[in-house]
């Protein structure tokens, strides 16, 4: 039956839709800054102890020249690795690299929290009433994260990475038209994975945190009715995040800068799904 407030809710969804186009601009503009000094060669390979080996993987981490300093006994240090979030996120990097599957499922779920959180609070304010916790939804979306949007997410970045290498390899295409490529396969072989699969795993893990059976039926109707607008609004906002994604930011950055504009995101697709 129609809630009294959904055309106030409506008007909320299509702010929060707006809001996820300006953050998605934002983040890629500080991740393209990032990664400049690789567009103009003003990178560097670090210590040695810092390189990844070449015979396990193809790339290996860089930082900039001018972001290495002298101490007082003359050895280099890197201003990157002072401050505590600094350290923070180098102890991200580590553990994506040694530990890939299980870092970004954590991640995964921790970007679906916070979307969750985000989603209930704009919900609350448009439809002008006070803002009370749903707990069973947190948690299912923060477990539908972690189970399949985290593992999906890095498996199939996996994919289109290997995509990229097999054109290179292969044909010696430039860059920019193996991003093309991947961009095409990402939103088109990638939603239909992606989207419908999500609906049903969200019906499954709430209905077990809820004690209840799940119903596949109510999921399908759900995925019929709301399908077509995630969709559309997902073409406002990842064609042009993953092509810059994979044309100018760094490989290791490429997921991080994904969960950057996911958080937004997923305040967006949590008021959909639910």
């Amino acid at each position: 039956r129609p809630h009294p407030r959904d055309g106030r809710i409506d008007d909320g969804v299509r702010k929060c839709s707006r809001l996820i186009s300006l953050t998605t601009f934002l983040s890629l503009a500080v991740f393209a800054q990032t990664a400049n000094c690789f567009a103009l060669k003003e990178c560097s390979y670090p210590e040695k102890n810092l390189c990844l080996d070449r015979r396990k993987s193809a790339r290996c981490q860089y930082v900039p020249k001018s972001s290495l300093i002298k101490d007082h006994d003359g050895e280099d240090k890197s201003n990157f690795r002072s401050g505590r979030f600094a350290r923070a996120y180098s102890a991200y990097l580590r553990q994506l690299k040694r530990r890939p599957l299980r870092t970004q499922s954590v991640t995964a779920g921790v970007i679906s929290l916070i979307g969750d959180l985000l989603s209930q609070k704009i919900e609350a304010q448009t439809a002008g009433i006070p803002f009370t916790l749903n707990i069973v939804r947190l948690n299912a979306f923060t477990i539908s994260g972690a189970i399949f949007a985290g593992p999906f997410v890095h498996l199939w970045y996996e994919f289109l990475w290997g995509v990229g290498r097999w054109q290179e390899r292969r044909y010696g295409l430039h860059k920019w038209w193996q991003s093309l490529t991947q961009n095409i396969v990402d939103q088109t072989l990638g939603v239909i994975l992606f989207f419908p699969a999500y609906f049903y795993v969200y019906e499954y893990v709430e209905a077990m945190i809820g004690l209840r059976a799940p119903s596949f039926a109510t999921a399908t109707v759900k995925m019929q009715g709301e399908i077509l607008s995630v969709v559309l609004t997902q073409y406002r906002i990842w064609p042009v995040t993953n092509a810059l994604n994979f044309s100018i930011v760094p490989e290791h950055l490429r997921v991080l800068v994904s969960n950057v504009v996911a958080v937004f995101w997923n305040a967006y697709l949590c008021t959909k799904v639910s």
